[in-house]
């Protein structure tokens, strides 16, 4: 054996000498692995590699070999908290599956789209606005909810009537505005104030006799109104204007003794005639209304 070892061979066997320890710790570590059953079943992994090999092609195996590397990749990423973490996900696995099936029917009614859409127009929102102006914002919505809540059916319906009857709405806002720019609803509101304290001032009888006063008055009228648009008539107020002319004022002064030579002369007098006229249309029209 001696004669066989040649130069080469005895530097061989120095490098050998030199990493014996390494070969024992390689030993102990095989041992180690024998007796706790690793390194059977790393064989046993490596007879199924050799055979997983010899059934897949070169890109099947190099695909397997990304997956793997990956997996060790993410399982070397893994401390303990995200082990923790990875637990406790696991432990609620029934919980996220009930969350995905949530969120399968929003996206297909396509509910999550728009809850998508309005998450980034109040990001938008929130970019252009200032904190006062979401801070009002804030307080506008939560003063729209309390508004909301402190509805009930019955608050609910006559909100209802007074959508349904906005426009009226409308105009009567416009009229009120109109009232309040010439001055008038100041006079209504003040008038309103002075009824209230007329009332205050006056017992129930002052009231009842008042009462009494303006209900005979709306009773009169339409005679009143009648009396009116005769007394505006264009003959009484010929007869009137006669009545109450200067002249006519004058000559009532010292009137004239009526003899029978003074009526022929005023019988003859054009005027007269058709004043006599107009006396005897207006006393057959009186007579026909008491037939």
């Amino acid at each position: 054996m001696i004669a066989k070892i040649d130069e080469k061979k005895m530097e061989e066997l120095g490098r050998f000498l030199d990493n014996i320890s390494v070969a024992n710790d390689l030993l102990e570590k095989l041992r180690e692995l024998e007796l706790s059953g690793a390194l059977d079943a790393g064989l046993n992994m490596a007879y199924t590699a050799k055979v997983l090999k010899d059934m897949l092609n070169e890109e099947a195996v190099e695909k397997l070999g990304k997956m793997a590397s990956n997996a060790m990749e993410l399982m070397s990423s893994f401390n303990e908290s995200n082990l923790e973490s990875l637990k406790a996900l696991v432990s609620r696995l029934n919980v996220a599956n009930r969350l995905l099936e949530k969120v399968e029917v929003l996206e297909s009614t396509g509910a999550l789209d728009a809850a998508l859409n309005l998450a980034y127009v109040t990001k938008t929102f929130k970019d252009m606005l200032n904190d006062e102006a979401l801070d009002k914002l804030g307080k506008m919505a939560s003063n729209a909810l309390e508004l909301a809540s402190s509805l009930d059916s019955t608050s609910v319906e006559a909100l209802k009537g007074v959508i349904r009857r906005a426009d009226t709405l409308e105009r009567l806002v416009a009229r009120l505005e109109d009232l309040d720019r010439t001055g008038t609803l100041d006079v209504l509101v003040n008038l309103a104030y002075g009824a209230r304290s007329l009332k205050d001032m006056l017992n129930d009888e002052a009231l009842g006799a008042i009462s009494k006063f303006v209900s005979i008055v709306i009773e009169s009228y339409p005679a009143v109104n009648e009396f009116l648009e005769i007394a505006m008539s264009d003959v009484a107020q010929k007869v009137m204007r006669a009545v109450a002319s200067e002249e006519t004022a004058k000559a009532l002064e010292s009137p004239p003794q009526v003899k029978l030579g003074n009526l022929l002369k005023w019988l003859s007098d054009p005027e007269v005639q058709r004043g006599l006229g107009v006396l005897m249309i207006l006393l057959k029209a009186i007579g026909k209304q008491f037939s």
